[in-house]
């Protein structure tokens, strides 16, 4: 699987489920009505805890952010939601970001090694507007979503890059079977 997805359900579900297993070889795909009709400030606070809850799980994921149903609202109203789910990753990573930055770690490989375990959220984290009824950035989407899987670390692989990983340690240790 290369694309997991998050559609207004609770993360601690799909992060519980996803673990810390796969994170290098997922596309996370965030997705959400392109207004929010409700408090935004909690909504805000949903896609702050669900790209919490990923970072726990899931280091280093990468994220893509998308507005569905966006034939159903104003332009206006789609773009002004986008952009304030857009500041409230980037700002929530920039905080993170920081933190890690002011942490004396012992060496610099583990500095960057904990940067490098910060979520990746694809586009500067502007989200794809779109709607399946009729078509609209579709196209736009599925480019970035391939786009996104090439990059991924074991693309191109016939098979899973931790089943390789497994079958090397067995054969270091002369076992074929666990």
């Amino acid at each position: 699987r290369v694309l997991r997805s998050l559609d207004d359900y609770d993360a601690n579900e799909h992060c519980a489920e996803c673990g810390n297993r796969l994170g290098d070889s997922i596309v996370y795909l965030a997705g959400g009505q392109g207004v929010c009709h409700e408090d935004c400030v909690s909504y805000d606070q949903l896609v702050k805890e669900w790209v919490d809850k990923l970072q726990a799980r899931v280091p280093g994921a990468t994220i893509v952010l998308v507005a569905t149903h966006c034939d159903g609202a104003h332009e206006e109203d789609v773009a002004r939601q986008c952009s304030r789910v857009q500041q409230v990753v980037q700002d929530m990573l920039s905080q993170r970001r920081q933190q890690l930055q002011s942490i004396a770690y012992p060496t610099p490989e583990e500095a960057q090694d904990a940067l490098n375990n910060l979520p990746k959220v694809l586009n500067n984290g502007k989200s794809y507007c779109v709607s399946s009824t009729v078509g609209t950035n579709i196209p736009e989407l599925r480019a970035a979503l391939a786009q996104a899987a090439v990059e991924l670390d074991f693309y191109g692989e016939l098979v899973p890059k931790a089943y390789i990983d497994l079958q090397r340690r067995l054969d270091q240790t002369g076992r074929h079977t666990l």
